[in-house]
């Protein structure tokens, strides 16, 4: 297809200007065109800005140089080829330095074609640089409004050497810290604001920066009223061409009402700085025969950096000055285009300085009347500037597309009605749309509706001009329908009328926080209920402690077999009484129970009775058991409560009925096991797995199912600790947990733990216990419970020793004052009134350094064992005791040595008769 063009032609011959138009019509052209042969007539022409002007170089009333000198006085930009009959250098010349696009000869009309199309992509170059200059300043003014109105301050620091020095600091800096921009621009304004406590983090937070390409460090900065604001400070480095640290850009985000839990918007973008171009031309003619530079213009010696007598002299200069990477290419193109005409190539140049710069540069042979090349004439345009122009450009409109698609926070452009004109990556995983579902979209389409009301008001106002920003906390709603918490920062853009163009919304994930904060309150009651069940614990260890001492004195007294039996009894109950108190200590206060050896049988069956008499009667219950299952070693009360929570969660996870079935076998574990844990160790062990038929667990939730206080039940229904405590129970004692499980097929829980056998866990039988008597020592026994101080006075004096007794640390102290000489060992209750143990063994020990003192207490309370320890007490003795352990532990003290190791206990008599 022809390209049309509007032509004028200034020739007093009609025959050349017809000549003219017929060699563009040939070229694939459909020109327009108009002859004019006069000043004036040239003048009116130009009043309609034709495309391209073609002028004879010299007539009887006019010439084609004084056409093209009118044509710059007048400030028009359009390209000009002046054509002459005759050749002549000089003539070449002076047209160049008039400024003509082009000069051919009549005789060589034949070239018109080409020398049209490369004046007229000149031309289109130099109205694309125009554009190009004129979306930069756009941008710019874009980006400057968004710093304007962003509630974060942006920030940058130039590097130099090991040091920085701010270069950038957006104006929102007044609203943050109350100082102007100017104020900030000084290094010792950032290092004069840190706090004191701060300014060690804040500095090293830079060199971090420096060493990984990037830092995040949250500390406090002095307003200008004299007030500290706390700051979330995210700071990248930007590199320069020589991948060396050129710059530290940053943001400070105002935290100071939002200091726990929240995460701070992590923008980074660098201000652009509007490119001014200046372009300068080389003109050059070369003799192509002799290879020789004839004429270069000064211009030469401002972009090459180098003098124009240095290419006089050696015309090799010029392709030795050319970029290594382009220099071969060049060289073959001018050998190869040159005469021909068609030599025109963009290229890279070094000056000695070391400085690169950009050239685009053309040629156009002059022949001689027999058509031989002599001459190369030749223009180079300095394009340095147009390049970083594109470059920057280019490199602007990525970073500005990866720091927004990349924004750790969800960000969205919304138009003034409220449509999302575009959307990043956390935004749309937020919500759970496509980036095409989410164009267009109302933002109140998916925010909670108990939540629109809020947020239009405040959007209408921001609309309305009287705020420029709000922020608020509110719920979305996912295109799955699930609610999620957001807290919303949303600021205006305005055009130059302040007419609001779109604004900025920055969307943060608030769920977790919100969760967290729930999961905390429910901690705090877990924490009330533990210190509540450790005091009850206490007391009940109390309790049962003269119970367990008054049964042993009751079996040594008595003879009759069947109320040995019923004393047996009672004392079993005890026991049964002071293991339950155990197993509330160890969930309250995390204590590690007693290991024995363990049938999983009779765990399963106690299980299985207990199921069958609680569990809703729609829920069957069954259980299969190897008949040679191996034997456990391990805390029976711990691993009831294994069993405990996964039938609870069994059962919960059949509402309407099901199968609870609980089975154990010897299973063989090797190193080939499908999914066997990494911490387990091959061998033998026992397998008991809790089956149910309910409702199943998805793959996304299985993830999570031992995650603490993570729950799918209902609040007030679950605490999420169940199966984190079963997981760490089953862990302690050397095993692990597998899950099997499909949405609607029910779930199995498999507990793998290390199996024994018997002979492994069997010890030779005591056929009656054996304790040490005392010999008269007398014993200062403390205690605020009355009953609890008689029967352990009777246990020892039953066994040789003599005792004193008190029923608070003051009365003990009065005591061993007047007694301090005779009193080998004082037993004394951890927790009393009016003086703790700790407390009464400092007094003694201000009375006597070397006294003796044994704690007892039913509870593990770390804050008082440590006061007794740093008190200097060595010896503890756990609530309730049986006569052994009280026993044995006076026999340690009291035949301790200095090395801290006792000595043998000589013959003990039997615990049956104490009088022997």
């Amino acid at each position: 297809m022809a390209i049309p063009i509007k032509l004028l032609i200034i020739e007093d011959s009609a025959n050349d200007a017809e000549l003219f138009a017929a060699e563009l019509r040939s070229a694939g052209f459909e020109p327009k065109w108009k002859r004019v042969e006069t000043e004036a007539g040239y003048r009116a022409s130009l009043e309609e800005l034709p495309d391209l002007i073609i002028s004879d170089y010299r007539m009887p009333h006019f010439s084609g140089l004084r056409a093209v000198d009118l044509l710059h006085e007048r400030g028009l930009d359009i390209p000009f080829i002046l054509v002459s009959g005759a050749e002549g250098e000089e003539q070449a010349v002076e047209a160049m330095k008039h400024g003509v696009t082009d000069y051919l000869l009549k005789d060589r009309i034949g070239r018109l074609g080409n020398a049209v199309e490369r004046a007229l992509e000149q031309k289109r170059l130099r109205d694309e640089r125009g554009r190009m200059q004129q979306q930069l300043a756009f941008q710019a003014m874009a980006l400057s409004q968004l710093l304007e109105h962003s509630p974060a301050v942006i920030y940058a620091l130039r590097v130099e050497g090991a040091s920085v020095v701010p270069t950038l600091v957006s104006e929102n800096i007044t609203r943050l810290l109350g100082f102007t921009v100017t104020e900030t621009l000084r290094y010792e304004w950032w290092v004069g604001q840190l706090h004191p406590e701060d300014r060690d983090k804040a500095i090293a937070g830079v060199s971090e920066t420096l060493a990984h390409g990037a830092s995040r460090t949250e500390y406090r900065l002095r307003h200008k009223n004299g007030d500290y604001r706390w700051v979330d400070d995210n700071r990248r480095v930007v590199y320069g061409p020589s991948n060396q640290p050129a710059k530290i850009t940053g943001l400070w985000t105002d935290i100071t009402e939002r200091k726990q839990g929240e995460q701070a918007l992590r923008e980074s973008v660098e201000k652009f700085h509007q490119l001014a171009e200046n372009i300068n031309e080389v003109f050059w003619i070369t003799d192509s025969v002799r290879n020789q530079m004839l004429y270069i213009s000064p211009a030469y010696e401002r972009i090459w950096g180098r003098t124009c007598d240095s290419l006089y002299q050696s015309p090799q200069s010029w392709l030795e000055a050319i970029h290594s990477d382009d220099r071969q290419r060049i060289l073959e193109a001018a050998m190869a285009k040159q005469q021909l005409g068609e030599y025109d190539e963009t290229y890279r140049i070094v000056r000695p300085d070391a400085s690169v710069r950009w050239i685009h540069d053309r040629a156009f042979p002059v022949r001689t009347a027999s058509g031989e090349v002599y001459r190369i004439v030749g223009t180079a345009e300095d394009i340095t500037e147009r390049k970083k122009l594109e470059e920057d450009l280019r490199k602007s409109e990525a970073e500005l597309r990866v720091t927004f698609e990349n924004a750790a926070i969800g960000v969205a452009l919304v138009d003034a009605e409220g449509h999302c004109l575009k959307s990043n990556r956390a935004l749309r995983q937020l919500l759970g749309y496509s980036k095409e579902e989410l164009r267009g979209m109302v933002f109140t389409e998916f925010t909670h509706p108990d939540d629109v009301k809020a947020d239009l008001t405040l959007w209408r106002e921001m609309l309305s001009g009287v705020r420029e920003h709000y922020q608020i906390e509110k719920r979305y709603l996912r295109k799955g329908g699930e609610v999620v918490h957001a807290r919303l920062t949303a600021s205006m853009v305005r055009g130059p009328a302040g007419k609001p163009q779109y604004a900025v919304g920055m969307v943060e994930d608030i769920t977790e926080k919100k969760k967290l904060e729930a999961q905390f309150l429910r901690a705090q009651r877990m924490e009330s209920l533990g210190t509540l069940a450790g005091g009850i614990a206490h007391d009940l260890n109390n309790v049962l402690a003269p119970i367990l001492i008054s049964c042993e004195l009751l079996q040594m007294e008595e003879g009759d077999g069947d109320k040995r039996k019923l004393v047996g009894m009672i004392k079993g109950s005890a026991e049964r009484g002071a293991e339950l108190v155990k197993q509330v200590l160890s969930f309250a206060s995390g204590i590690e129970g007693r290991r024995v050896a363990v049938q999983p049988k009779h765990l399963i069956r106690e299980m299985a009775n207990i199921a069958c008499k609680t569990f809703p009667k729609s829920i069957r219950i069954r259980f299969n058991i190897a008949n040679d299952v191996c034997m456990l070693l391990g805390d029976p009360t711990q691993l009831h409560q294994v069993l405990l929570n996964l039938c609870v969660n069994a059962r919960d996870a059949m509402p309407t009925g099901g199968e609870l079935t609980i089975a154990a076998e010897n299973v063989l574990a090797g190193t080939s096991l499908p999914d066997i844990d990494q911490d387990a160790k091959p061998g033998a062990h026992v397998v008991i797995k809790v089956t149910d038929t309910g409702t199943g667990i998805p793959a996304e939730i299985r993830k999570r199912i031992f995650d603490p206080f993570f729950t799918t039940k209902e609040v007030g229904k679950g605490t999420g600790l169940g199966l984190s405590t079963s997981l760490g129970i089953v862990k302690s004692h050397g095993g692990f947990i597998r899950v099997h499980s499909q949405p609607g097929k029910g779930s199995t829980f498999e507990i793998w733990l290390p199996g024994k056998k018997a002979e492994e866990l069997s010890a030779p039988r005591v056929e009656e216990v054996l304790l040490p008597r005392g010999h008269g020592e007398l014993i200062l026994v403390v205690d605020d419970e009355a009953f609890l101080r008689v029967m352990t006075s009777q246990t020892l004096e039953a066994y040789g020793y003599t005792v004193l007794t008190a029923a608070n640390g003051a009365d003990a102290v009065a005591i061993y004052s007047r007694n301090k000489d005779g009193i080998e060992v004082v037993l004394t209750d951890i927790m009393m009134p009016v003086m703790d143990g700790a407390a009464l063994t400092l007094a003694l020990r201000k009375i006597n350094p070397t006294v003796r003192v044994i704690v007892a207490s039913g509870l593990c309370d770390t804050e008082h064992h440590a006061n007794a320890i740093r008190a200097g007490v060595k010896h503890f003795l756990p609530k309730p005791y049986h006569a052994e352990r009280l026993l044995n532990s006076l026999y340690d003290i009291l035949h301790e040595q200095k090395d801290c190791h006792p000595v043998p206990r000589p013959a003990q008599v039997p615990m049956t008769s104490p009088r022997g």
